[in-house]
């Protein structure tokens, strides 16, 4: 079983023609991608799954192993086997980043910036794994708004930190600027065009 990369790849059109052999389509997601899986669904009779963002970090990759292995009816024993080896390789690999992070800046409380998909997929490793407070976070890419209650969800439940932040949709950048005055955040997760209100922070990744 093999992923069937449509993109970035010298054989795309061969990569095209495979479509109706996938046994799963896969949308990293809470809104973009849905309306073709659907049609696929419809054409071809293909299954597909939703996961809210590209997985970052350990344990949003093993919620997203766990659940492609689910959809696909594999054995959990062999999941939990490989999903054991890869986290003890990992975390084995950051401990001593993640500690100089921790006692350098600990629990800082944090501003986001930026499109849905890096939003929640960073926002969950800094705050579940690193132990950032999320203080406030923009959505610049104007998802539908029938997709943005489930952002919302994605961006407050589940979330191990007592600081629940404030979700903003917001595409201007003055504005975006504007939303960032009076916060108490050390760490702002942007682009440059929010360097302004970074000067002031300790930390600005863009």
């Amino acid at each position: 079983m093999e992923a069937n990369i449509l993109f970035t790849q010298f054989d795309g059109v061969k990569k095209l023609k495979e479509i109706p052999e996938a046994e799963l389509n896969i949308v990293l997601s809470t809104w973009n991608g849905h309306k073709a899986a659907g049609k696929l669904r419809e054409k071809f009779d293909q299954e597909y799954l939703t996961f809210p963002s590209i997985p970052v970090g350990p344990k949003q990759s093993s919620e997203f192993l766990r659940s492609v292995a689910k959809k696909l009816k594999i054995p959990r024993k062999e999941v939990e086997r490989v999903i054991k080896e890869e986290e003890q390789h990992v975390y084995r690999f950051t401990e001593y980043l993640t500690d100089a992070i921790i006692i350098g800046l600990p629990h800082p409380y944090a501003a986001f910036v930026g499109d849905t998909n890096t939003v929640i997929g960073s926002r969950k490793y800094l705050a579940n794994e690193v132990g950032y407070l999320p203080e406030v976070i923009q959505i610049t890419d104007e998802p539908p708004e029938e997709a943005r209650e489930w952002i919302r969800r994605e961006l407050t439940e589940n979330i191990e930190s007592a600081i629940k932040p404030d979700i903003i949709f917001e595409k201007d950048t003055f504005r975006i600027r504007e939303n960032l005055r009076n916060r108490s955040f050390q760490v702002l997760l942007g682009t440059s065009l929010e360097k302004w209100p970074a000067q002031r922070s300790l930390v600005c990744l863009s």
